[in-house]
């Protein structure tokens, strides 16, 4: 419950996550005092998303902050879940073999793939078939770019496998003069394997960062005591 002098925390997941995400931290911001809720949508449509975020809101008691979540992709590289997967070091490389990506340095890149069997003690972020490539700049240890590809994944709402990948392209962004690595671009695509009869693909590109300060004020309710 809130105890009355706190604001209220939405938490918010974002792509290749949902709300489970927030289940180790919350319980430190509840010791704290603050009310907490972890907000579920499954990311299918902008406007129901957001219709469902705005759901959350008034589930709380006071005034609130979103706590939003980029994505789960750097799970990979958690130690967390480090027995979950297979880890390759590549040779050093200035663009992606077949891509148009060019670095102006040489970058690592470290191949992944998720472990068959899965480790029987280990709580898996994924549990299908699942590989990709991490580009890092060796001169920061920074990933400058994410790649994922699941073979044969089965889309949330459809009876057909289909092969998913993603990348995520990272920038340095200097903000009150603390660099931040922050996405760039993201690219999805996923196809089914039935010919193609299913099909769908995003692009976004992300820019403009600017760091914000939020403060709140709660107001006694209209029938307290309180001056």
């Amino acid at each position: 419950m809130s105890s009355g002098t706190k604001p209220s925390l939405v938490f918010c997941h974002g792509i290749l996550a949902d709300g489970s995400c927030f289940n180790k931290v919350m319980p430190t911001f509840q010791a704290e005092g603050y009310e907490v809720i972890s907000a579920q949508y499954p990311l299918d449509d902008n406007v129901e998303d957001v219709a469902a975020a705005r759901y959350y809101l008034n589930q709380v008691s006071g005034p609130a902050i979103l706590v939003g979540a980029f994505s789960r992709a750097p799970n990979v590289f958690s130690p967390e879940f480090k027995d979950c997967y297979e880890y390759r070091l590549l040779p050093n490389m200035r663009h992606k073999p077949g891509d148009a990506i060019l670095f102006h340095a040489d970058v690592l890149v470290l191949e992944y793939a998720l472990r068959a069997p899965l480790p029987a003690a280990t709580l898996c972020p994924v549990r299908e078939q699942t590989t990709g490539r991490a580009f890092i700049d060796p001169s920061s240890m920074q990933i400058v770019r994410l790649e994922q590809q699941w073979p044969r994944r089965h889309n949330e709402g459809s009876k057909f496998p289909v092969s998913w990948s993603w990348y995520i392209d990272y920038g340095r962004v200097m903000m009150d003069g603390k660099a931040f690595w922050l996405p760039k671009t993201i690219s999805s695509k996923a196809s089914s394997l039935d010919g193609g009869r299913f099909k769908w693909s995003f692009l976004a590109t992300y820019g403009n960062y600017h760091l914000m300060t939020v403060t709140s004020t709660v107001l006694p309710a209209a029938n307290s005591s309180q001056p």
